[in-house]
């Protein structure tokens, strides 16, 4: 679970404040962008939706690299750190993880949405 927490930081985004505490900002960043990638994902169910649904995720990729910037920037929390924010946010990062997951093997076994897959994993 805290390789997780880690992760998701690495690629959260945009929240100021909650009570100064940089990391916690970051996990509701996170926590919103990864939302709006669910949603956004949900919505996909044909390859007129999958174009639209392009554009919106490349807006959540540029927030999600600036979090992960951020991130770093800031470091890592402490072990105690990292357990009470695990404690107020794992569920529901774990969902969002979950939830995250099985939209993108869904539409990866979509023709419809093969160009939004290529798009979001270019094949080097």
């Amino acid at each position: 679970m805290k390789k997780i927490l880690i992760i998701i930081m690495g690629l959260s985004i945009l929240f100021v404040g909650c009570d100064n505490d940089p990391h916690e900002a970051l996990i509701k960043e996170s926590i919103s962008v990864l939302s709006g990638m669910g949603v956004v994902l949900e919505s996909v169910i044909d390859e007129p939706t999958a174009t639209l649904a392009i554009e919106e995720l490349k807006k959540f990729t540029e927030q999600m690299n600036d979090l992960q910037l951020r991130t770093m920037e800031i470091g890592e929390p402490d072990e105690e750190k990292i357990e009470s924010l695990m404690n107020q946010y794992g569920d529901e990062m774990n969902s969002l993880s979950e939830k995250l997951m099985n939209e993108m093997v869904r539409l990866s076994e979509a023709d419809y949405a093969s160009t939004l897959i290529e798009t979001l994993f270019p094949q080097p």
